[in-house]
């Protein structure tokens, strides 16, 4: 009798164990499998491949979330923060954004460099991203439990873009930087933009001057003289070639004028389709004070847009401009000390699983339409895994 007792017990505890990782179902896992199969059909390198980070087995499931990652970047970029959320009791879907990932190709005189002719254009963004984000959806309606969706900078937009296609679909939104526009804080001519902007100064010089995301719009315009060249290579730089590289960044170190503008478009869309929702699901958005990157004024213009939309509300905070755009990010600029990462790391979890807000201080940012600033200067009051424990 004892003996039929433990072997009840230990079949029972076996079957808590399998069933961890079998919340999912069978179709979730099929078409998960399929966008996989599909898209490794490209060669990618290894650390942008899509990714199935699963909840780990000792802890209660709670649901499904699936992070965007940055432009030229890859799905590494949120390995350690995926560690947190699988910690907590989530799936983590971790997808390649389209044109994103290829393998180094060499060219004529045996120098590495990406392949950037399968990044949206202005041409074809539209249905790139429509696409992109049916797929992602689709998946995500089979997911198990609370549904997530973030991202970070272009994938920001990309996260917002799923949102939008069914706002019913997803509990939580936490985006990082998302990019919406490109910054005006960038220098005109500064060192880290190479010769591109050289070229294209004697053509669209005044508006290059004074407003640098138009100026790279009408560069990249379908019809216009420019169009070409905005299909042209550029580069990050030796920062990314040899910097980034040697830690073992991801991605693309290459990009072009028509991607960025590619993603300008989408931005602008994202931000007037907003206007016209009437609901929209409880929104994190932490971004960086003067980001060279993304325009924080558009940025705060969407939060402004579905602060009322909001099932219950929105916050936003901006970490201090010594912050590095890629935030969730250590590959990225490696040279600077990532301060704010563990801070950042505990407080998005922190959010995805209790919708808790990120801290703010009192301090508000006057340059950046008083939006307040994220509070890092203080320990946390209370253990950032408490939550795990009920």
């Amino acid at each position: 009798m004892r003996m039929s007792f433990l072997r009840v017990l230990v079949s029972g505890l076996l079957l808590v164990s399998a069933t961890a990782h079998a919340e999912q179902s069978a179709e979730f896992v099929r078409l998960w499998k399929a966008y996989e199969t599909d898209t490794n059909q490209i060669s990618l390198q290894e650390n942008c491949k899509p990714k199935w980070v699963h909840a780990e087995m000792n802890v209660r499931f709670r649901g499904t979330i699936i992070l965007h990652h940055g432009f030229t970047a890859c799905t590494q970029q949120y390995y350690l923060w995926a560690g947190d959320l699988a910690h907590a009791g989530y799936d983590v879907l971790l997808p390649v954004l389209p044109g994103h990932g290829h393998v180094l190709k060499t060219d004529k005189k045996g120098k590495l460099y990406n392949d950037t002719d399968s990044l949206p254009t202005r041409k074809n963004w539209a249905s790139v991203y429509a696409k992109a984000v049916g797929t992602f959806n689709r998946i995500m309606a089979q997911s198990a439990g609370d549904r997530v969706v973030g991202g970070l900078s272009v994938g920001g937009e990309v996260a917002v873009g799923s949102v939008l296609a069914d706002v019913k679909l997803y509990k939580r939104l936490i985006l990082f930087a998302p990019f919406f526009r490109l910054s005006t804080e960038q220098a005109p001519l500064s060192e880290n933009d190479g010769k591109w902007l050289q070229e294209i100064q004697k053509y669209l010089g005044p508006i290059l001057n004074k407003d640098k995301p138009m100026a790279i719009d009408l560069a990249a315009n379908p019809g216009g003289y420019l169009y070409s060249f905005s299909n042209r290579r550029q580069s990050w730089g030796k920062g990314c070639e040899i910097n980034e590289r040697n830690v073992g960044r991801a991605g693309y170190c290459n990009w072009t004028l028509n991607a960025v503008s590619a993603d300008q478009a989408y931005g602008l869309n994202l931000i007037a389709k907003a206007s016209t929702m009437t609901e929209f699901p409880q929104t994190q958005i932490l971004a960086v004070e003067k980001d060279p990157t993304a325009a924080t004024p558009f940025i705060s213009k969407f939060f402004e847009i579905i602060k009322p939309r909001s099932s219950y509300n929105a916050s936003m905070c901006l970490f201090r401009k010594d912050t590095n755009h890629s935030l969730i990010s250590t590959y990225d600029s490696p040279e600077q000390a990532k301060y704010w990462h563990t801070f950042l790391r505990e407080q998005s979890t922190r959010f995805v699983v209790d919708g808790v807000w990120v801290r703010q201080s009192a301090e508000l940012l006057a340059d950046e339409g008083s939006t307040p600033a994220c509070d890092i200067s203080n320990p946390a009051q209370y253990n950032p895994f408490d939550w795990m424990h009920r």
